[in-house]
This record gives C-alpha cells, sequence and structure tokens, in this order.
C-alpha cells in the first residue's frame, strides 16, 4: 500500500514539473520570445562521456592507492589490488 503511495506521489511530483515547465515555455511563446532547445552533438556528447570516465576510473585508482597506503603496516594484510 505504502509503495502505491510514493509511486503515485512520484508522479504528481512529475506531473506537475511537467506543467510549470509547459506553462514557462508557453509564457515565452505567448511574449514572442525565442524559446531555443540545447541539444547536445551526438560525437562530442560521447567524447564528453569518455573523458568522464576516464577521469573516473584515474579518481578510483587514485582511491585504492591512498586507502592502500593508509592500510600499509609493513605487512600486504588490508591492501587492495590497483584497478587498471
Amino acid at each position: 500500500m505504502t509503495e502505491t503511495i510514493i509511486i503515485c506521489s512520484i508522479f504528481g511530483v512529475f506531473i506537475m514539473a511537467s506543467f510549470g515547465f509547459g506553462m514557462n515555455f508557453a509564457v515565452k511563446v505567448m511574449k514572442g520570445e525565442e524559446v531555443k532547445v540545447d541539444i547536445p552533438h551526438p560525437i562530442e556528447a560521447i567524447k564528453e562521456h569518455l573523458e568522464r570516465k576516464e577521469v573516473e576510473k584515474e579518481q578510483d585508482k587514485l582511491a585504492v592507492m591512498m586507502e592502500n597506503i593508509d592500510n600499509y603496516d609493513g605487512t600486504d594484510l588490508g591492501q587492495k589490488e590497483i584497478p587498471k
């Protein structure tokens, strides 16, 4: 029962947000303002996504290295494998 209420509430929020965006769009059109939708170029979006993934991999690698440094006690116990 509570899941149904939560799902209905989430859909309600989405409906209200859609209505608000639609009203904002309609007001701009009625005023004669130019409405511009920024759609990224697919190739540029893929490049940005790949760059972000590469940065995340480097950050994960550095985090494991720092954790290994923190856990070092003279033995290899508690050391994690560094991702490649």
